[in-house]
C-alpha cells in the first residue's frame, strides 16, 4: 500500500511542475493578453470601404499596404465587407478566447512575394513566417466586431516571435487601452 501511495504523490508532484504558470513580464514574447482582458477603444475606428480589418501599427491607423510587414502589428477584424462607412464605436471589449497561428510567405530575392503553401529546394527563395494571436472579442451592442488579431512581424522561421504584450501595446498606441485580467 505504501509504494503506491508514495508513486500516486511523485507522480502529482510532477504533473504539478508541469503547469504553466502565466509570463508576468510584458516584454517577452511569451506574453499574453489573457481571457478576461479588456481593451477599451477610445476612438472610432473606420473600416475602410473593400475590407473587413482596420489595422494598428505604432499607435497609428495604416493602410494594410503601408503595414511594416517586420514589425507587430494589430487589426480589428469585423464579419461584414465594409462599404467606407462601418465603425467600430469607442467601447469597452472583452476578450473571451485566444488561439494562435501563422502566416507564411516566400520571399524571392526580387520585391515579389508569394504565398507558400510547402517549403521549396530552390536556393533563391525564403520562407518568411508571422506568428499572431487571435483574441475574440465581445462588445455589448457591435456584434460585427469579431476579433483582434495581433501579428509579431515576418522573420526567419527560427526567429519568428510572438508579439508580446508590450509590443500589442505599442501597436495599439492611444487608440486602445489595454487592461489585463488578473494572471
Amino acid at each position: 500500500m505504501m509504494p503506491k501511495l508514495a508513486t500516486v504523490v511523485l507522480l502529482g508532484i510532477l504533473l504539478a511542475g508541469c503547469q504553466q504558470t502565466p509570463v508576468r513580464d510584458e516584454e517577452s514574447s511569451r506574453s499574453r493578453v489573457t481571457v478576461g482582458s479588456t481593451l477599451t477603444l477610445n476612438k472610432p475606428l473606420v473600416v475602410p470601404a473593400g475590407h473587413a480589418r482596420v489595422f494598428l501599427q505604432y499607435g497609428k491607423v495604416r493602410e494594410k499596404v503601408r503595414l511594416k510587414r517586420y514589425h507587430p502589428h494589430c487589426n480589428f477584424e469585423v464579419n461584414a465587407v465594409s462599404d467606407g462607412t462601418l465603425r467600430i464605436e469607442p467601447g469597452e471589449f472583452f476578450v473571451t478566447d485566444l488561439s494562435v497561428d501563422e502566416e507564411e510567405v516566400v520571399r524571392r530575392s526580387g520585391p515579389l512575394r508569394y504565398a507558400a503553401l510547402q517549403l521549396s529546394d530552390d536556393g533563391d527563395m525564403a520562407p518568411q513566417i508571422a506568428l499572431l494571436i487571435h483574441h475574440k472579442l465581445h462588445a455589448e451592442g457591435q456584434p460585427q466586431v469579431m476579433r483582434l488579431t495581433c501579428h509579431g512581424g515576418f522573420a526567419d522561421p527560427w526567429q519568428a516571435e510572438y508579439p508580446s504584450v508590450s509590443a500589442i501595446r505599442e501597436a495599439l498606441g492611444e487608440w486602445v487601452t489595454l487592461e489585463l485580467a488578473d494572471r
